[in-house]
């Protein structure tokens, strides 16, 4: 099923500064935003992040990023399961859904920080 973008939402700047095509699949779009927001950019969209770089799913879904795309707690555990290079973990606590990226932080109190690569530094500029 496709889904139509909120008027403020944009392809560009996704994976390397390069725009997606249009017809980029779903769950590729999915990924990239998810590993922009979990590797990147967690606190500046007001994501508490624990120490072991777990988020709560429910807090990373309800950032514009992924509302604005109508990505779904079934969207997210899917792009999970495919993932060719196991990018993410989640687990759940205490009924709460945790997902993390499994490597490439760029923040710097998460125990999972790595130095930034000059490509991990300009897609966190975006």
């Amino acid at each position: 099923m496709e889904r139509s973008a909120c008027g403020g939402c944009s392809s560009s700047g996704w994976g390397r500064g390069h725009p997606l095509a249009a017809d980029t699949p779903l769950h590729i779009r999915n990924s990239k935003k998810l590993t922009g927001i979990l590797r990147h950019k967690a606190v500046t969209r007001n994501i508490n992040i624990r120490s072991d770089g777990y988020c709560a799913l429910d807090d990373v879904l309800a950032t514009k990023d992924l509302k604005c795309l109508q990505v779904t707690h079934d969207d997210v555990l899917s792009v999970v399961s495919y993932s060719d290079k196991q990018r993410f973990a989640v687990m759940n606590e205490n009924g709460t859904t945790f997902i993390r990226a499994a490597n490439g932080h760029s923040l710097k109190d998460c125990l999972l920080y790595t130095s930034p690569s000059p490509r991990d530094v300009e897609e966190s500029r975006m």
